[in-house]
């Protein structure tokens, strides 16, 4: 008995959207980004850092948080769903302004 051919339509049509889905996860997290020589030198006060991070903001479309510049000098930032994989993730955190390197700090989460 093979199923009828609307019902066959609908199954293809939840493969295609579940394709889709999978194919859309965005991944977010945690990160350190080190600034480079000329811009950790040109942000000191927390007006600066206000400044950088707005760009930072607009560059990522809003999805990025600062949280804090830790001991190590590096600037822990929080991504939320930006790109389709951590390498492409780390590859945009790396073309920010005034971004020289990036880490990842906390365990990758997925948002679906």
């Amino acid at each position: 008995m093979s199923a009828s051919p609307r019902v066959s339509a609908r199954i293809v049509l939840i493969a295609v959207l579940l394709a889709a889905c999978s194919a859309m996860t965005l991944f977010s997290g945690r990160y350190i980004v080190y600034l480079t020589p000329d811009v950790s030198l040109r942000v000191n006060t927390p007006d600066e850092r206000s400044q950088l991070v707005a760009i930072w903001q607009q560059e990522f479309e809003g999805k990025i948080t600062f949280e804090r510049v830790l001991a190590t000098g590096g600037w822990l930032v929080r991504v939320e769903g930006f790109a389709t994989s951590q390498a492409a993730l780390q590859q945009a955190l790396r073309g920010l302004t005034g971004v020289a390197d990036v880490e990842l700090d906390a365990k990758l989460q997925i948002v679906y």
